[in-house]
């Protein structure tokens, strides 16, 4: 039996400095295949946000960090949105949907000189969100007594309110 060591992620050390990006994407890119095998996979997506941190810390010194950032979000909603439209009470993909939340509004939090880029990028995912919300709306009505639906949503809109666009 072959074994594979992955990645232990520690916040003790900076990584970006240790570790390859060939690598973080490499491992992503697992957590990715993981995911797809099957949506509960939470290993898979703890890992990936784990990874996230790594990928957006070392994507920060790219020029285009607003459009890298917006890219990676996207496609992570894109992922969640796709489990909790196969598997809206699985909260496998509700936890990682929570932790994109959190880095977003992390992101939004920085104490950043450029304003205009704080706007910029507030403005992308605002109106992500509003679709988001709209998403979970739908998803409700199909299932109303889904606590995960209804807890999804609470957190898209009280993220939404906090910038003052909900």
């Amino acid at each position: 039996m072959i074994s594979v060591i992955r990645l232990k992620i520690t916040t003790t050390t900076d990584l970006t400095t240790t570790i390859p990006t060939e690598l973080i994407v490499s491992e992503f890119e697992f957590t990715t295949d993981k995911i797809a095998q099957n949506f509960s996979k939470f290993s898979a997506f703890n890992y990936r946000g784990q990874l996230l941190d790594l990928c957006l810390t070392t994507e920060e010194n790219n020029v285009s960090f607003l459009d890298t950032m917006e890219e990676r979000i996207t496609t992570e909603f894109q992922l969640v949105e796709d489990a909790v439209c196969t598997e809206p009470d699985d909260q496998t993909c509700w936890w990682y949907h929570a932790i994109l939340l959190d880095t977003i509004q992390g992101i939004d939090n920085n104490d950043s000189n450029e304003e205009e880029d704080d706007e910029k990028l507030l403005g992308r995912f605002t109106e992500h969100l509003h679709e988001q919300a709209d998403l979970f709306r739908e998803l409700l009505e199909d299932s109303p007594d889904s606590k995960w639906v209804i807890l999804g949503l609470v957190k898209v809109l009280q993220g939404l309110g906090k910038n003052g666009n909900a």
